[in-house]
């Protein structure tokens, strides 16, 4: 199966970012890793995560300058080929990351390049 970073740029979502990466890492040895890009929170959202006891977990903070420089930065700081978005007050449903990344893998093979970037 393909490997997977699962991508979350998070500003002051503590009452919500452990539900988002749980959710991500209870969707199984298909996620690699979750990273999680802290833009300057001012409440306990770095420290709900860091108190997640999971190897695969990884919180960064970027520059404070918005979403899509945070999104932006996690991108280079994910080391799958494939990265899967999520927002910090969302989850996945039982088994949707690995019915998209199985479905993007085998589109991926058939065009031979794939790419993204927010704004």
């Amino acid at each position: 199966p393909p490997r997977v970073s699962v991508l979350i740029a998070a500003k002051n979502e503590e009452a919500t970012i452990v539900d988002a990466v749980r959710s991500a890492l209870d969707e199984g040895d298909i996620v690699e890793e979750v990273v999680v890009i802290d833009d300057h929170s001012t409440d306990g959202t770095r420290a709900a995560v860091t108190a997640i006891d999971d190897a695969r977990v990884r919180v960064l903070e970027s520059s404070g300058h918005g979403l899509a420089e945070a999104l932006n930065y996690g991108l280079k700081m994910c080391s799958c080929d494939i990265v899967a978005r999520l927002d910090a007050d969302d989850v996945f449903a039982a088994g949707q990351l690995g019915r998209h990344a199985a479905r993007f893998a085998k589109a991926w093979a058939r065009s031979g390049a794939t790419a993204a970037a927010f704004e």
